[in-house]
Order: structure tokens, then sequence, then C-alpha cells
């Protein structure tokens, strides 16, 4: 920094105004924020922030304000203020800061020795030290005080101190009076002072003469330095006689020297004022011998600074390294074997990660050009993600490995947030399980990575409109479904974790979303052991999970063991809370399953399951249409911020109300509120398609609660909920839902029945089965069918191939060549964002026939769980009942 020049003189860069980056502890929530105060106050510029601090002390100028409390602070730093007309530098020091006057006072030097050019005003390296804003206003007015109560004194050019001439005396002598209570030269005037009966000074003489040495003084334990003389001073000629006095120290003999007009003039001591030792520095100037001019116009001289030995001051936190970021705002490092993931950003915006709830994460993104690795710290509020930070990971880049490597054997890491100028705000520390999820997306990048094109991948990653954080929502903790008390629990857990247990869904979860890949594992074996327990069934993947973790020895063994206890469950030896059609459901399953294994099943278990069909029937034609007729007037429509505090029932009853269903089912969707289904789904039938395109995302983290009465939303008279309904049963991959869409893909109109075949394709080659007896029965004419067996992509060519060969039905043999034949020429290319799929498929089908308040009594295709009573009616058939097993 270079020099700066003023009205007074030449004064370095460190004696500028400027103000110092800190952390603050609330002492009232122990939130952590970054704040600046107020280190240097020049008064040449910032007149009016000294009277504020001499007013108010620390008050006046350091307060800050908690961002999350709003509890209010003073910052009680030592500051320098700098007052170049009286050619002073005062450090104002806290009452608490006592015993750091001295290295506040050589850190201020060190400032002037970096930030000056060579050549800087003495008095800069003199700072007085000062205790508490008073003691400055007291050192400052007193001072002043006392250069106005002197002559004004000046020397001509040409003429030589030692000779200075002076007028006879006209007038009476001039009395000089100098305040004990100023600071001038004292490194601290913080310390006690010793003062004896003030004398009025004696003049006697015109002239100014030399003073006399002390003949003694007081040893003190710190050596007090005394400054350079000041500028050769003469007495203007209208002045007949002044006299100075010296005070060296406190308690030392002071010798007064007399001017006289001759020189056979006669001086001794006389009683003299006892002056304290900070007033040394103007006596001195005042009385001493008049020196001969340097012949230098600039009034500074060179300074020896680089002989000064500061005290070292400890950084509030690590500094932010610009030359390791490069063009980026953050970087990795690993210190003593804990990864510091470093970033600077606004003060608000760091201020908001520092104390808001955050969480940190391991990321693994797939884009066209690559994958992309990812360190992210998101920041929620109301459990929706509203900020985040990423770290771009690339294993093959220098120095990352070790880093890496640490990652995968602890995450623990340390986000340390700088301001944008570099100056520290705060440090956040995290330890999460996510090794094992490290561990799987580095090992995925190394398959994949090195065939993209890194560089690209990076530039999409980071593109704004990439969904870097993912919209689809869970509510999984590390304890989630950990104790299970009935079977109605235990088969809404199994239908949460079958969703989530879908290949794509699962990376989402914990590829994209960072859940712990360990708790997740932990979560799918407390479920499946319930299950069991309860003689749930179970979809075919997960019957293999149960195998594979030891649940069961084989699938014959997985059988038996869920038919046994869901007898129990039905003989309520076991807690069961089922409605009628649940159990129903569950007896279906268990069959269709026993039919696959071609095992035999007890005849008083097809009684029980007998008795469970008739209780169904009842159910199915005894149900009212559940809606209830709410007073409008009794219940106030309140904000969404406010549904947050209200009770589920109370939730339940706005539903009703057109005004605030939307928000209502969002809130209770977000608690996870699965019993109270069929009411949100009875909303949904009276949303309009925006209001849906809010409400129907939501419900997919509850997917298996809506399956029943999506399903028999599939036969809706709006074009819109069918394809909300298509498109849902399709996400959460039901497998009850893939004989119904099909038979939905034939029957669509030409704008709609595309949307289907690719919901239809989504749930993969599970589909195959199903499509090829639908083909054998009815046909496919119109090829719809083998467009979506295209979909499924080339790599369903060998599967589609070996059914083909399989097969001597014509029509199906026919279907299977069309679609191998389509494979490749049609291209799947749905968005990967459900709510963007769903609102594709509003726009290409135009509007509703009949409108969202349409009363239509929807004709059930199948009995799920949370089946809507207005899916049901009195002559609903439940297919295979009549030419089952059971009699």
């Amino acid at each position: 920094m270079s020099t700066v020049e003023n009205g007074t003189g030449r004064t370095s860069g460190a004696a500028e105004s400027r103000v110092v980056s800190t952390t603050v502890i609330c002492g009232g929530c122990d939130a952590i924020y970054g704040a600046t105060y107020t280190g240097v106050l020049n008064a040449s510029t910032s007149s009016e922030q000294v009277e504020a601090f001499r007013a108010d002390g620390f008050g006046g100028m350091n307060r800050s304000s908690c961002p999350k409390c709003d509890a209010l602070h003073v910052i009680e730093e030592a500051c320098v203020v700098v007052v170049p007309e009286l050619r002073r530098v005062y450090i104002v020091v806290p009452d608490g800061q006592r015993h750091a006057t001295q290295s506040r006072r050589a850190a201020f030097i060190r400032d002037v020795e970096s930030c000056a050019s060579g050549l800087v005003d003495p008095y800069l390296l003199e700072p007085i030290v000062v205790v508490g804003a008073q003691a400055l206003g007291r050192a400052v007015d007193g001072l002043r005080f006392q250069l106005s109560a002197r002559p004004s004194v000046t020397l001509p050019p040409t003429a030589e101190p030692a000779r200075l001439s002076v007028k006879p005396v006209t007038e009476p002598a001039v009395s000089l009076a100098v305040s004990p209570a100023v600071s001038l030269t004292a490194p601290m005037v913080a310390l006690p002072m010793m003062s004896e009966p003030e004398t009025p000074p004696v003049v006697t003489a015109p002239v100014v003469t030399q003073a006399s040495t002390p003949k003694r003084s007081v040893q003190s334990a710190r050596p007090i330095k005394v400054p350079p003389p000041l500028e050769t001073l003469s007495v203007d000629v209208s002045i007949e006689s002044v006299e100075a006095s010296v005070s060296v120290d406190v308690g030392s003999e002071v010798t007064a020297v007399r001017g006289e007009p001759s020189n056979d003039a006669q001086s001794g001591p006389s009683p003299m004022p006892s002056v304290p030792v900070w007033n040394a520095e103007i006596d001195a100037g005042w009385a001493m011998e008049n020196e001969a001019p340097s012949g230098l116009e600039d009034p500074t001289h060179v300074v020896q600074v680089e002989k000064l030995v500061p005290t070292p001051k400890r950084a509030a936190g690590p500094t932010f390294d610009t030359t390791r970021a490069g063009l980026s705002d953050g970087y990795l490092t690993l210190v003593d074997d804990r990864v510091l993931a470093t970033v600077r950003t606004s003060l608000d915006r760091a201020n908001a990660f520092a104390q808001g709830e955050a969480a940190l994460g391991f990321q693994y993104h797939v884009t066209p050009s690559g994958p992309v690795l990812d360190l992210m710290m998101s920041r929620s509020t109301g459990g929706d993600i509203v900020d985040h930070l990423y770290w771009v990971v690339e294993p093959d880049a220098p120095g990352v490995s070790p880093i890496i490597d640490a990652l995968c054997r602890e995450f623990s890491v340390d986000v340390v947030l700088h301001q944008t100028d570099g100056s520290f705000v705060a440090r956040r520390m995290f330890q999460e399980p996510l090794a094992a999820n490290v561990q799987t997306a580095v090992s995925l990048w190394r398959q994949s990575g090195r065939r993209g094109d890194s560089a690209a991948a990076r530039r999409l990653f980071e593109a704004p409109e990439y969904d870097r954080v993912g919209r689809l929502k869970h509510n999984f903790t590390a304890d989630t479904f950990e104790v299970l008390m009935s079977a109605r629990a235990a088969r809404l857990a199994l239908g949460i974790v079958a969703y989530w247990s879908a290949p794509e869904r699962r990376e989402y979860l914990t590829r994209v979303r960072s859940f712990p890949e360990a708790h997740f594992e932990a979560i799918v074996l407390r479920v499946l052991r319930f299950a069991i327990d309860f003689g749930l069934s179970m979809e075919p993947h997960l019957r293999q999970r149960a195998i594979d973790l030891g649940l069961a020895e084989s699938s014959t063994h997985l059988l038996r063991s869920a038919v046994s206890n869901f007898a129990e469950v039905c003989l309520n030896l076991k807690p069961n809370e089922l409605e009628p059609l649940d159990v129903w459901e569950n007896w279906e399953s268990l069959f269709a399953f026993a039919d696959e294994l071609e095992e035999p099943v007890d005849e008083e278990i097809e009684d029980l399951a007998a008795m469970a069909m008739e209780r169904a029937r009842e159910a199915a034609q005894n149900s009212e249409s559940g809606e209830r007729s709410t007073d409008e007037d009794s219940i106030e429509l309140l904000e969404a911020g406010e549904l947050s505090d209200l009770r589920l029932g109370d939730l339940e009853a706005l539903l009703a109300e057109p005004g605030a269903r939307v928000e209502a089912s969002l809130a209770l969707l977000s608690r996870g509120a699965s019993s109270h289904a069929i009411s949100i789904f009875e909303a949904m039938r009276r949303m309009s398609r925006d209001q849906l395109l809010r409400v129907v995302p939501a419900a997919l983290a509850l997917g298996p609660a809506f399956e029943g009465s999506f399903l028999g939303a599939l036969r809706s008279k709006r074009v819109s909920f069918r394809l909300v309904a298509g498109l849902f049963l399709a996400e959460i991959r039901s497998e009850r839902a893939v004989t119904p869409l099909l038979v939905v893909i034939q029957a669509a109109r030409p704008e709609e029945w595309q949307f289907f075949a690719r919901a239809c394709a989504r749930m993969g080659r599970r589909i195959l089965g199903p499509t090829l007896k639908r083909v054998s029965t009815m046909g496919d004419k119109d090829g719809r069918l083998a467009f979506a067996l295209a979909l499924l992509g080339p790599e369903a060519r060998s599967a589609l191939a070996a059914a083909s060969e399989r097969e001597t039905n014509e029509n199906v043999r026919s279907c299977l060549k069309d679609a191998m034949n389509r494979a490749s020429e049609v291209s799947f290319g749905d968005p990967a964002d459900f709510q963007e799929r769903l609102s594709d498929a509003f726009s290409a089908c135009g509007p509703d026939a009949v409108g969202p308040d349409f009363d239509e009594d929807l004709e059930s295709v199948d009995l799920g769980p949370g089946a809507s009573v207005h899916d049901l009616d009195g002559d609903v058939e439940i297919e295979g009942l009549e030419t089952g097993r059971l009699k």
C-alpha cells in the first residue's frame, strides 16, 4: 500500500479509516454469524464517527444484530484513532483488554511498517494507549487546550535560533499552566498517577533558554521512549517574556530555567508544578535549545521500522487461498486427515449457512456427457431446500485422491465460510455416515467416468437450469420404521419401501439426496422382517431381497411363513387394523404367489380368505361417499404458513374448502399422513390442472396409499385426471396397474394414448408378459402395444427375441417383430421430472370435456390399499373370485 498524503503531513495507509471482519457467537441463541467492527478511525476523514465514539464509546459504532434472534451485541475491540491535526495516534483499548495493551501497540506499529513506503511521520510510531473512549476524549481535549494556551511561535527561515532576540517587556508576563490530566506520550494513561500540590510558575526573563537536566528520576518498570524533538521554535517579537518548565517523570526534581536579558542573569530552582510524565514531550519541546535547521523541506525522516519485533496476532480463522481456488469460489483441502471445504460468498449468505438448518452430502449425477461427483451443502427452511453450495470432485485430479480416501474412511468435513473479499466468517463441522456412499459413487465414476467428457459434464452440471438438488422429497431418517405395531402400519411401510427400492429411485435417494446407504439398508431389513411377521405379500424384487438378507431360506419358505402369520392376523392373534379390502387384497396376492410356486393352500386358510372376501364385498356395497359437509363459516381459511400448526383433523376438514384444499393437501402430504389418503384423493378430484401439478408430485412419496384410488381414476371422464392416474401409477411402479394401463392404451384417444404407452414403458420388462397376454386375446391392430414394447429400448431386444421364439400365436409374434423393428426408431425422450412430464401431457391433450367440479362415480378396475369409496359401487366385480380356488 502506498503512502497517503493529507493536510498535516505524510501518513501510512495503516492510519486510514477501515473496518475489520470478525465472527460473533450470539449469547442469546448461540448462533454464529459474521460481523465487522471499526479498527482504525482517522479524525480528518471520519470526524463524525470519532465524535460518536467519544460520546457513546464502543456501542456508538460497533453494534451488530444477530440475524437469528435479533439480539443486539456490542463488539469491544481495540480501535486506533489517528488525529493528524494534533500529530497523535491513540489506541483505545476496552477496559477488559488491559492485559493486551502492549500487543495492540506492537500490532499497530507492524501495520505501519507493512503499509509504509519508507517515510512516515514519527508520531505514527509512538501510539498512545488509553483505556476507554472517555480517556480518549480527555486526552484530545487536554492537548487542544494546551496548544491553544501557548503563544503563536514561528521561526523565520533566515533566523538562527540560538541568537534570537526579543523586544523589551511592555506588558505583564504570561503565565503558562499545563493541565496534568492529559496524556500525550506515555504508552498507557490508565496507570496510577501521582500528584503534588500545584505551584504557579514564575516568569522573570524575556528570553527562552535551554532546560536543565533533571537531577533525579523515578525508576519505572517499563522504559519510556522520549520522542525526537519537535520543530525549531521561535518567539514572536510581540511577546515580552516566556518561561517554560520541564517535568521528566512523576516525583522527579524539576529545575526551572529563567531567561535573562543579559549574560549576568541569575537562574536557579524555584517551586514548580508537578506535571505527569505524559506532558514531558510538549514541555521539553517548548523549553529545548533551538537547533539549526536540517535543511530538509520534507518534515518526515527515514525510520528503521524493520528493527521492531511486533507480537504475532493469530487469525480468526483459515485464510482463503485464492491461488488454490483459481477461477472458482471454493476448493477442497486435507488437513490432519480431515477434509476442509472452503468457499467464499456474500456475508448474508455465509451467515445463513453458518447458523441455519444445513446438511452435507456426497452426490453422483449422471449427465448426457458423463458422470459428475460433488460435495454439496444444502440449507433448508421448513423441510424444503432453499439454497446450496457445492464443490465438484474429480477423482483423477492432482491432490484429490487423498481427499477421497479420507472420505471413504470417515465422512468428516469442515465447511469454512468466507466473505467475497476472502475474510473468514465461520466454520461448520459435519460428520455423516456417508463413507459407503462415497465408495459406491467413486466406483461408479471410475467405471463410466473415463468414457465421458468430464469438462462438458461439469458445464452441464453447473448450468443454472440443472437440477442439482432434486425435487422429490422423502421422510426417511436413521430410525424410520423402527417399530411397527400393527399389520396396517407394516403394510404402509412395505409399500413405501417398495416404491423407493425401485433401482432408479434408490439411485436418486442415495446418489442425489445423499441418504446414507447403510440407513436405507437397515430400513429395508426392518420393514421386510415386520412384513414377514405379519404375513404381508411382497413384490417379487422384495421377496428376493428378503431371501438375500437371510429372512427366509427360499421362496417356498417365505410363502409358508407369510400365510401362517397372516392367518394369525385375521384371527386377531396379532394386531390387525387392516380394512376389509386390504385383508382380501393380501389374501389374493398370497394365493397368486402360491399358484406361481405351485404350492397347495390348506382348506382352513381358504375358509379364512372366503370370510375376508365376504367382508370386502359388504364394505364395497355399504360404504358411503365419505363426503364431509363442512360449515364454511366455521372454518377460517388460513395461509399456507399457518397450516403447519393445525391438527390433522382440522387439515382434513379444510380439504372441502375450495380456497384451502391445495395447501391443506400439501400440508397433510408433507406430514406423511397416509391415513388421510382417501380424503386427499377426493380433494384432488376437485382440483384444476394447475393445482394437480402442485399436489400430485407431492403424493408420490406416499404412492402405495393412493394406488387403489388412482386405479379407479383410469376411467375418469376428465382426460387430465386419467393422465394423472396413468403417470402416477407408472411412477410408483404399480404391478397391479400394468393390465389396466394396457387396456387404456388401446382405448385412449389418439392424442393421449402415447402418454399412457410411455408411462407403461417406464415400468420396464415387467410389462412384457401382460402385454403379450393382452395381444394374444385382443390383438394389436393399431400397433399401440408394440410401440409400448419398443420403448423398452434396444437393451430389451434379446428378451423380445426370446419371447418371439417361444410364442406360437401369430398376433403375438407379429407384435414382437414390430416392436423389435421399431426399437431403434422410437425414442423414450421423457423428461426426468414427473411434474414436467405431467405438464407436457396436459398441454398435448387439450382441455377437459368436463370441469373439475363434475360429479362422477369412478368404476374401480382393481381394489387396492386406500381405494376410494367413490371408486366402488354395489355391482363391482372382484376379478377372479368366481373362477379362483375359493368356492
